[in-house]
């Protein structure tokens, strides 16, 4: 168990993100409490005792007026997750868990528990932002280019600067992702497929790739 903590933990390393960073130090997975922006809501995370890696426990909550806890719902997590936010929106309340604790992706990418526990949507990592195409070969010949990376390290986040929104809507309404080239994955909470959008330029909203340039008003 020790030796698969330490790999564990040497993979988490080249993610690039003070979070995935500071989970990598760590190691072994330890308690935490995400709260709503208005404070009223939490989820405490807890770690499996047996096994840290395994799925997390989770205890969505609120405060009585004397500051006792009122368990609004507990489960076994579909992960331990690396990232959670929590949102209100009137009396519903949503648990939004991206990655798995120090990953970089996959098929956890994105979970979303609904006011009751429910898992909502189980989404890849690839679904909300598809892998970067591969760098074309480069020339042959002692005057040929050399592509210049990115970003510096072998490894880098799918989330890597991204934001998370919550946007009301009818029914559900929906969570986005929105990252600083533009680009952004909305994801509908009542179902339904993934919508990427892109900026194409500055002070216009994300606009869907098969809309035609000519149709912004």
């Amino acid at each position: 168990m020790r030796q698969e903590l330490v790999l564990f933990a040497l993979v988490a390393m080249a993610a690039v993100g003070s979070q995935a960073w500071a989970q990598a130090v760590v190691a072994v997975p330890y308690p935490r409490v995400f709260a709503s922006a208005s404070g009223r809501v939490g989820l405490k995370v807890l770690p499996n005792v047996k096994d840290p890696l395994q799925p997390a426990t989770g205890i969505l909550f609120t405060l009585g007026v004397d500051g006792s806890e009122k368990e609004l719902w507990r489960r076994e997590l579909v992960n331990l997750p690396g990232q959670v936010s929590v949102f209100e929106d009137g009396q519903q309340v949503y648990v939004v868990a991206l990655d798995s604790w120090g990953s970089l992706g996959g098929k956890h990418g994105m979970v979303v528990y609904g006011g009751q526990g429910q898992v909502l949507r189980e989404l890849h990592s690839d679904e909300l932002r598809p892998p970067a195409p591969p760098e074309p070969p480069r020339a042959a010949g002692p005057n040929a280019g050399v592509p210049l990376k990115s970003s510096v390290g072998i490894i880098q986040s799918w989330r890597a600067g991204a934001t998370l929104h919550f946007v009301p809507g009818e029914g559900s309404g929906h969570v986005e992702l929105r990252w600083p080239d533009g680009t952004a994955a909305a994801v509908p909470l009542a179902g339904g497929p993934v919508k990427r959008s892109t900026v194409t330029s500055p002070g216009h909203p994300p606009q869907s790739p098969n809309t035609p340039k000519n149709s912004r008003k």
